[in-house]
Formats: structure tokens, C-alpha cells, sequence
């Protein structure tokens, strides 16, 4: 694992975080200790606004085959109350776009879908969905090769398609007691 790393710029705290090595299913002791020290190490302000970025995202909701995929559970388990509550997760991995606006933990948005290989989810917005007993207020889902843009003033993602149409976008609402997103 890469040692991870905080850019400053405007008053958000980017962190890059290497998550490329981790199981998702499972984790271990040795696994949540390391990803814990990493994050200890960083001395990351608990009022900051963090912009968390990473290869495999600590959430997700979707059923490939029989089974459904919630994310990075060493993620979820390591990072519980450990970061600011003003932080938002934002990774890859996953062959999709997705946005979680999750109830109690912390958002998620997925970018994966510039991969080799697009895993279909359909161009859904599902509300009150249950990811292994973490709730998320709505999992808003794109299929199709596209890509993200964050502009860093407004904390506004716009996607588009690979052809460069626009295809949607999610404001992240961070300085809110509990942070949210809004997509359309």
C-alpha cells in the first residue's frame, strides 16, 4: 500500500488513499490496522471538508450475478467515525457511475465508468435502500462509457458520456450538519 497523502486547495483537504490491495467481502485484523495507522498518521482536522479519494469505494449497491456488492468492508469497518463527517468518498473499481447518499455514513460517488469492462446497473435513482443494514436516502445509477468533472467552487460532479454529452449531475451539500448530495 502506497503511503497516502492530503493536497490542500481552497479549504478541502483532497486525501489520496491507496485501496487497491484490500478484499472486499473480508477483511482482517492486520488489514483495519493498517488502513487505521494510515489515516491516524494524516492528523486530519475533525471540522475539515475532506474530498476522500481512492481506487475501491467503500460503497456501492448492485447484484452482479446472485450476489449483491456493498463495497469496501475493511473501508467501512476502518474508517467508521475515524474521519470528519464532512467527507466525502470518491473511487473507482467498481465498472459504473453511482452516487450514495447515504443516511448515517459517509457518501459515496463511484466513477468507474471509463473501465475496459461496464457493468450494467441501469439509469436508476432508488430511495431508502437497505446496503447490508447501512441505509442510504437514495443510489442514483448510470450505465454507459462516460466520465466525472468536480468543479472545486461549488463541489458540483457533472457526468457525461463518452461522446461528451451531458448525462447528469450531483451537488455535494458539505456544510450541513449531516452532508448530502442532490442529483438530477
Amino acid at each position: 500500500m502506497e503511503k497516502p497523502y492530503i493536497l490542500k486547495l481552497k479549504g478541502v483537504n483532497y486525501i489520496m488513499f491507496d485501496s487497491s490491495s484490500g478484499q472486499d467481502d473480508r477483511t482482517s485484523e492486520p488489514q483495519l490496522a493498517l488502513y487505521k495507522k494510515a489515516i491516524a498518521q494524516l492528523k486530519i482536522d475533525k471540522d475539515s471538508t475532506n474530498i476522500f479519494l481512492t481506487h475501491r469505494p467503500m460503497w456501492t449497491y448492485n447484484k452482479i450475478k446472485s450476489t449483491y456488492y456493498y463495497g469496501n468492508l475493511t473501508q467501512q469497518i476502518a474508517f467508521k467515525n475515524l474521519l470528519p463527517k464532512r467527507t466525502l468518498f470518491v473511487s473507482g473499481h467498481a465498472h459504473y457511475l453511482q452516487v450514495l447518499d447515504m443516511q448515517t455514513d459517509y457518501d459515496q460517488v463511484i466513477i468507474g465508468n471509463s473501465g475496459t469492462e461496464l457493468v450494467k446497473v441501469g439509469n436508476t435513482t432508488q430511495k431508502n435502500v437497505d446496503i447490508n443494514k447501512h441505509m442510504a436516502n437514495f443510489v442514483y445509477s448510470r450505465s454507459g462509457f462516460g466520465y466525472g468533472i468536480l468543479t472545486e467552487s461549488s463541489k458540483t460532479l457533472k457526468f457525461y458520456k463518452q461522446n461528451g454529452a451531458h448525462t447528469g449531475e450531483c451537488i455535494w451539500l458539505s456544510d450541513k450538519q449531516h452532508p448530502s448530495l442532490i442529483c438530477q
